[in-house]
């Protein structure tokens, strides 16, 4: 018995589409990475580091979304 594979054809999108077609939540996730980033790297400090996460409680960012 033969078996029909879809190929998944592998779309490279630039930079620039990607941000034209950010949503509020992409928004958020982008700039938690760069706060958390920041952070392990010894760029923000303990005072920035709990604004940055109460920032993010009030916006109700979800990591799964």
């Amino acid at each position: 018995m033969a078996t029909k594979t879809k190929k998944k054809e592998n779309k490279t999108v630039s930079v620039f589409e990607q941000a034209q077609n950010m949503n509020l939540n992409q928004a958020v996730g982008v700039l938690a990475q760069t706060a958390t980033i920041a952070q392990k790297h010894g760029i923000l400090t303990v005072n920035d580091s709990v604004l940055v996460a109460k920032a993010l409680e009030l916006v109700k960012y979800d990591e799964k979304a």
